[in-house]
C-alpha cells in the first residue's frame, strides 16, 4: 500500500480522534456527530480504494468483528464508553493494515494494547506519588480511618490526596453519616471536584489513549512487541 496514501489515512482520522478527545476532555461528552460525519467522509475513501486494487477486504472484516467483540466486551464491563466503541470500530475499518507496525498483525488490536498500557501510567503515577507522601510521614488516609485496608490500597493506586485540586479530577470520597469514605465510580462532568484537601483521581477519558496509543503505533509501533524485543 501506497504510504503516502496511508499517511492520509492517518492523520484524517487522527483528526477525528483528536477533535473527540478535546470535547471529551472538556464536557466529558462525545457527539454522534463526529463519528458520523468520520463515516462519511470515509465512503470516498472506501470507493477508492476498492476501485484501484487497494482494499484489504478480509482483513477489514475481521479487524472490524474483533473490534466490535472486545469493544463491546470493554464497555460491557464498564472499561469504555459509547463514544469509545464508535471510535475503535470505526478505526477498525479505517485502517485494518498498517505495515506490519503491529504485532498481531491487526491495528485495532495494536491501538487497543497501546492506549491501555497508556492508561497505566496513571496509576504508576498515584502509586508513587502515595508512596512518596507516606515515606514524608504524611498521613494521607486522615479521616478515612473507618476504611478497610483493601480498600485503601486501591485508593493508593487509583487516586492520590490532594491539597490543591487544579485541572480536570473527579471525586474520589463521599462522606457517609459524617464519615469520609472512599468513592470510586464518579464518572460524570457534573462531579468534577471543587474543593480542596481531598481523594480525587484523575479525570482523563479513554479516548485520549485511544488517541495516544493511535499515534504511538502509526509513528514507533506496537508497545507490546516493542517489550518483547528489549526482552527477548
Amino acid at each position: 500500500m501506497d504510504f503516502d496514501f496511508v499517511t492520509l489515512k492517518f492523520l484524517i482520522f487522527l483528526g477525528f480522534l483528536s477533535f473527540a478527545s478535546i470535547q471529551d476532555v472538556k464536557s466529558r461528552y462525545i457527539s454522534d456527530k463526529i463519528w458520523i460525519i468520520a463515516g462519511i467522509v470515509f465512503i470516498p475513501i472506501l470507493l477508492f480504494e476498492i476501485f484501484t486494487g487497494r482494499f484489504a477486504f478480509f482483513e477489514t472484516i475481521i479487524s472490524a468483528v474483533l473490534a466490535i467483540a472486545i469493544a463491546f466486551y470493554l464497555s460491557k464491563i464498564g472499561f469504555l464508553g459509547g463514544a469509545d466503541v464508535l471510535a475503535l470500530v470505526l478505526l477498525a475499518i479505517y485502517m485494518p493494515t498498517l505495515q506490519n507496525k503491529e504485532i498481531f498483525g491487526l491495528p485495532i488490536i495494536s491501538v487497543i494494547a497501546n492506549a491501555s498500557i497508556f492508561s497505566l501510567t496513571t496509576v504508576f503515577v498515584n502509586f508513587s506519588r502515595n508512596v512518596s507522601r507516606l515515606m514524608q510521614k504524611r498521613n494521607i488516609f486522615y479521616g478515612f480511618e473507618v476504611e478497610p485496608m483493601h480498600r485503601k490500597i486501591l485508593a493508593v493506586f487509583l487516586g492520590y490526596r490532594s491539597e490543591e485540586v487544579k485541572g480536570l479530577f473527579l471525586p474520589m470520597e463521599i462522606v457517609e453519616n459524617g464519615r469520609r469514605r472512599f468513592n470510586f465510580g464518579a464518572r460524570s462532568s457534573s462531579d468534577f471536584v471543587r474543593g480542596n484537601d481531598i481523594w480525587v483521581t484523575p479525570a482523563l477519558p479513554f479516548i485520549v489513549y485511544i488517541t495516544a496509543g493511535y499515534i504511538f503505533l502509526f509513528l514507533i509501533g506496537d508497545m507490546l512487541h516493542l517489550f518483547k524485543s528489549l526482552l527477548f
